[in-house]
């Protein structure tokens, strides 16, 4: 019985993490602040996100018009987590360092993966 105890109050902490980062990103977004955005971006996010615009991330994310809405749900898989929002779904993964966005903008594309403005799933 402990031992459900300790995977159940594991879970609730990571989601509770996760949801913590994405309310600091959605947060970041909306006042406009991108460094702090882009801060919470995994990094490989972050540098695929200059290649392809040519620009800075804290040029670049701000012209991508993310919503930054109140978070309704948060999903945890071991690493991976998935959180929405009413307009947006984000994707993150837990590293040595916490827990990184890598997926913003994202829209259900059905039995296709995600579509996503930045990074992906």
């Amino acid at each position: 019985m402990l031992a459900v105890l300790l995977v159940a109050g594991c879970g609730a902490a990571a989601e509770r993490s996760a949801q913590s980062v994405a309310d600091d990103f959605l947060h970041a977004l909306g006042n406009p602040d991108a460094a702090a955005a882009c801060a919470l971006l995994a990094e490989q996010v972050s540098s695929d996100l200059e290649s392809a615009s040519g620009r800075s991330c804290e040029a670049a994310l701000p012209a991508l018009h993310l919503p930054a809405e109140p978070v309704v749900s948060v999903r945890v898989w071991g690493t991976e987590a998935q959180v929405r929002t009413k307009a947006d779904t984000v994707f993150l993964h837990e590293f040595a360092s916490g827990w990184r966005i890598t997926g913003a903008g994202c829209e259900h594309q059905g039995e296709r993966p995600y579509d996503c403005e930045v990074g992906g799933p």
